[in-house]
């Protein structure tokens, strides 16, 4: 039986056991990979991912991501080498720019030139995987990993913008791609991954992930609210025409990333409209996801990740009504 894969991401925002057993649900549910994010200074990504690799046999372990602005390349390709000879081979590595915001610019680290920044971390970590010697510094002595790495390591990319988007393309074996699922939101995110490859010369497929909160709810109307935060906090990232584009009305995006950027936070939360909502998170009923689930696939996408910054329990919830309700729709024989 095939269809495309489901996967699913937890902010690690419970104690590591019940993540672990959030890991152990997803396994036996069918998922193809656990995301773990790196951000909101929570659990430790990859300290967590060892401890979903030693509690689970097939599930993947994805870091789902972390970024070469904030984190060494020489140390994020020495961690992954380690974490995917502890998985017996399950990791899948992904990378980008990271939370600007909320991350990057917190920890003191500069924002600017970030593309070029990622670009140049792909690179490295691409080379140090492959057993290839780096320099860092034009005065300064190689680098070489000490660790024996068997096979290549998937590299996905976290990608919003058109330029993150195309250097996907050129570069990763995945993309993931953060609530761009409404509208001509994905349909652009594909054509950008097109380019970056048929600008790289490779002949590859690459996986495309929609990088979503999914909800399975059979009241979606008295869902929205607890996702007026999230969304906010989407709008502010942006970027602002890849809002357009999914739908968000102007006048409502240009409200609440002015009340983001005044530090006002409940304020831009409470500004957030229920079309916007709607328009960034698929929160419906189990029918109407399959519908719209299906309607993304057809837009480009391969794959979809369920995203959730929920309790652990919630989580374990809806992951279960959604691989029973929604995913069996997707499933065909070979």
């Amino acid at each position: 039986m095939t269809g495309p894969a489901f996967d699913f991401c937890f902010l690690p925002n419970a104690p590591l056991a019940e993540i672990v057993d959030l890991a152990r649900l997803g396994e036996s549910l069918g998922y193809r990979t656990m995301w773990i994010p790196d951000q909101d200074f929570l659990h430790d990504p990859f300290v967590l991912a060892a401890a979903v690799a030693g509690g689970t046999d097939r599930i993947g372990v994805g870091i789902g991501i972390t970024t070469p602005l904030t984190r060494h390349s020489a140390h994020i390709a020495r961690v992954a080498a380690s974490l995917d000879e502890l998985s017996g081979h399950r990791l899948t590595l992904g990378l980008g720019s990271g939370n600007i915001d909320h991350v990057v610019r917190p920890m003191g680290f500069p924002a600017a030139g970030s593309l070029g920044r990622v670009r140049d971390g792909i690179a490295a970590v691409t080379a140090l995987l492959r057993g290839e010697p780096v320099r860092f510094a034009d005065d300064a002595p190689e680098v070489r990993l000490g660790v024996e790495v068997t096979r290549q390591i998937p590299l996905y990319l976290g990608a919003r913008g058109p330029k993150m988007l195309e250097l996907a393309g050129r570069t990763a074996d995945g993309v993931l791609v953060e609530s761009l699922f409404n509208g001509a939101g994905m349909a652009h995110a594909v054509d950008c991954v097109r380019s970056g490859v048929e600008g790289s010369g490779r002949d590859t497929t690459v996986d495309v992930v929609s990088w979503q909160v999914v909800v399975v709810s059979d009241d979606p109307r008295s869902e929205l609210d607890r996702f007026r935060s999230w969304v906010g906090r989407m709008m502010q990232v942006g970027p602002p025409e890849a809002m357009l584009r999914i739908g968000v009305a102007e006048e409502n995006l240009e409200r609440v990333v002015g009340l983001m950027a005044a530090g006002r936070a409940a304020e831009a939360a409470a500004a957030v409209s229920d079309e916007s909502v709607q328009c960034v998170v698929l929160v419906d009923t189990p029918a109407r996801l399959v519908e719209r689930i299906a309607a993304v696939l057809d837009r480009g996408a391969r794959s979809v990740s369920l995203v959730s910054s929920a309790s652990a329990e919630l989580t374990a919830h809806n992951l279960t009504r959604f691989a029973k309700e929604v995913a069996p729709a997707f499933t065909t024989a070979d």
